[in-house]
């Protein structure tokens, strides 16, 4: 993200992370966790795919590095949506 300054927004994006993950840890909290999950990957994913999407495979098709850094974010929101899932279905 080069239009925010890198001084504040990287502890700011590391703790919000932290945040996050932490809120998993208390069954409780999952579903919050869950909502700022989404809405964290919804920033961190699209943005790429809307400064720079020729950014994201390589002229062979491959995963470039912000790629396979937008596949991962995918692969983080699937296992909060199964972490949720697991909360509901202890319930029953």
């Amino acid at each position: 993200i080069h239009w925010w300054d890198v001084s504040w927004f990287v502890p700011t994006l590391v703790i919000g992370e932290a945040v996050i993950g932490l809120r998993f840890l208390f069954p409780k909290a999952t579903k919050l966790a869950f909502v700022l999950v989404v809405l964290h990957m919804i920033g961190a994913s699209l943005t790429p795919f809307f400064t720079t999407p020729e950014s994201l495979l390589s002229q062979a098709f491959v995963w470039t590095l912000e790629g396979q850094y937008i596949f991962k974010n995918l692969l983080i929101l699937s296992s909060a949506y199964y972490l949720l899932s697991l909360q509901y279905c202890k319930k029953k």
